[in-house]
């Protein structure tokens, strides 16, 4: 019944919400929580009714019913407040009438004109529109409510309606980390990819609205109400409950804590029954399916603004590719080629815990196993759950003809049950030197050893046969341009998922980009920074990164080259996989979600295009196969 935050302190995981609670009512409601077992009160100064919720608890005090170690407060810092946090802090301990709070929240994640400490007022300006204040950083305020804690005032210090890059970017400024993550969570409007961020940063979740705001958000705001939903009824109607309490069930067996409000003193008592039930992994599965991304609470009726205008669920979205399987594919990831066995272990355990959840393997690479003893650790410690991750892997041009063996091998050696895409490398086979050797034969001539007995047409039947016995959940191409891939299209049974293929500024393939996307083919780019230092290294090839355009754009947004690089291929819908053995790389390369650029610099960048190649294995194998 309690969640342990990461400070140490206990919050209990069910709680009653006091907002738009009716002034006369607080007394009787909160006196009556308190005696049916509620220990959690989430209060704020926005809801103007700090002073009777303290005159309940000041009787709850003095009568003996509960002494105040037992229960959790909860408040919040408004708007009108940021700059004055301390101020603001102490004026709801003076009318909560207590000695300090279990938890202090930034209600919201902007500042807006200032109207008087407690006062809370939404001051609107001439145009009707939320009159906001540009002058106080989130940085600042969150700085001031770290200090509330060394005062004394505060136990515990979170944040409230947050997205993923909001939070990404309080844990990267904050001293003391947020323990807490108040959002709008129901069965509409799961948000699984926030939920999961904050959990996987040691943040815990509180559902707020979570039982999608029930009659009075659709009195305020003319939303539509989760509860009426025929399949919760049906979930509800399987366990002899209300579809309140299956609701709430939900959100406790998702690890959040849940705030239900109510004035009605029955539904007080049903909404804290929800302990003698447990859903089951597929009425879960059933919930999960009805997810509509559905915002209830909407504040720009009162605001004229759309605070959430940038919507964080398109944005989480925007991190992901769903793949003609119905799949999801995540839109950066970890390319493992070239990364030392040694370093392979720190690298990707580094990268799952800055928030990378697609890693780019292949046979070739000959690390398979090197990885797959890092995923085993990832799995075991629980820093992930297999199913968390999008792990890819390719089959190598000499083991065509042994696809479904040289798969195997690779599952073996990935220490995985499944792969999440398994790619055909490159459009060609040669010669066959033992299941998983990946050797690239050449010939007395000194020439790749190409096997032509083989079509790509019956590998990509072996490649089907891989995703029926479920060993994979797609399939994929590597390397395949426009005639290929048209070709693969018309024999194939299952259509190919992804075409990854090198693509950068410096060679940007839009045909063949367009030609895929139009055909509901994911396009990944591998080299997306087109190879750096090491296919210079490798081949001689110039890299983009020094380019003078780049550099100025970069510049402009005050990104690196890098980052602005990774944001286009974003911004052309196509997956991008940047390799790197520099932990400070790993982490700059998955800052990019964070700005967008803009059709004139998209424009800029496009021009650029040199149609040149940086990945030329002709210098190894005697034969150029895109001449």
């Amino acid at each position: 019944m309690e969640i342990t935050l990461n400070n140490g302190f206990k919050m209990p995981i069910i709680g009653l919400g006091v907002w738009r609670m009716e002034k006369e009512e607080t007394r009787d409601l909160i006196i009556n929580a308190i005696k049916i077992g509620y220990r959690h009160l989430d209060c704020a100064a926005h809801y103007k009714n700090e002073a009777e919720v303290g005159e309940a608890l000041t009787e709850a005090f003095t009568t003996g019913l509960v002494k105040r170690e037992d229960l959790f407060i909860t408040n919040k810092l408004w708007s009108s407040d940021h700059g004055h946090v301390i101020e603001a802090c102490k004026d709801s301990l003076k009318k909560l009438q207590l000695d300090y709070l279990d938890l202090f929240l930034v209600h919201l994640p902007i500042a807006t004109k200032h109207t008087g400490v407690g006062t809370t007022d939404s001051a609107l300006g001439d145009d009707g529109v939320l009159d906001i204040d540009t002058t106080i950083s989130l940085e600042t305020t969150w700085h001031d409510m770290e200090k509330l804690v060394s005062m004394g005032l505060v136990r515990s210090i979170g944040l409230s309606n947050y997205d993923v890059f909001l939070t990404r970017d309080c844990l990267a400024y904050s001293k003391i980390k947020p323990a807490v993550n108040q959002i709008e969570i129901h069965p509409y409007f799961q948000r699984d990819s926030l939920v999961k961020f904050c959990q996987r940063h040691g943040i815990c979740v509180t559902a707020h609205t979570p039982l999608g705001g029930a009659t009075a958000n659709a009195e305020w705001f003319g939303s539509v109400l989760c509860l009426d939903d025929p399949v919760l009824k049906d979930v509800a109607e399987k366990y002899k409950k209300t579809v309140a309490q299956v609701v709430l069930r939900w959100g406790i067996q998702r690890n959040t804590v849940v705030i239900p409000k109510t004035s009605k003193p029955e539904r007080l008592e049903e909404n804290f029954q929800v302990f003698d039930l447990e859903l089951s992994k597929e009425d879960m599965e059933v919930i999960k399916n009805i997810d509509r991304k559905y915002r209830t609470h909407q504040t720009t009726k009162y605001w004229g603004i759309d605070l959430y205008g940038i919507e964080e669920e398109k944005r989480e979205e925007e991190m992901e590719i769903t793949l003609n399987s119905g799949f999801k594919m995540p839109i950066v990831g970890l390319g493992v080629w070239r990364m030392e066995k040694e370093g392979i272990r720190d690298l990707i355990i580094n990268a799952i815990k800055i928030g990378y959840r697609h890693l780019d393997c292949a046979a070739d690479y000959r690390n398979e196993a090197e990885v797959g003893e890092a995923l085993t650790e990832a799995f075991k410690t629980g820093l992930v759950k297999r199913e968390d991750l999008f792990i890819t892997t390719k089959l190598w041009n000499s083991d065509h003809g042994h696809a479904i063996e040289a798969c195997k091998d690779s599952l073996k050696k990935l220490q995985v049950d499944y792969l999440d895409l398994f790619l055909v490398h490159f459009p060609v086979a040669t010669k066959h030197t033992g299941v998983g050797t990946t050797d690239s034969a050449l010939g007395d001539d000194g020439v790749l050893d190409i096997d032509t007995t083989i079509s790509l047409e019956t590998t990509w039947h072996d490649m089907e046969k891989l995703v029926s016995m479920g060993l994979v959940r797609s399939i994929g191409i590597s390397n395949y341009d426009v005639f290929l891939t048209r070709d693969c299209l018309a024999y194939s049974k299952i259509k190919p998922a992804v075409n990854q293929i090198e693509t950068h500024p410096y060679f940007q393939r839009d045909s063949l980009v367009k030609f895929c996307q139009k055909h509901g083919i994911c396009v990944t780019a591998h080299t997306p920074l087109g190879g750096a230092t090491a296919n210079a290294e490798w081949f001689g090839t110039v890299s983009c990164l020094d380019d003078p355009v780049l550099k100025d754009v970069a510049e402009k947004y005050k990104k690196t080259v890098a980052q602005v690089v990774l944001r286009w291929g974003i911004q052309r819908n196509t997956v991008v996989i940047p390799k790197t053995s520099k932990p400070a790389r790993l982490e700059e390369n998955f800052q990019v979600f964070d700005f967008e650029l803009s059709k004139e610099d998209m424009e800029v960048i496009k021009s650029m295009d040199r149609k040149y190649r940086t990945n030329q294995p002709a210098k190894f194998w005697g034969i150029d196969l895109y001449a």
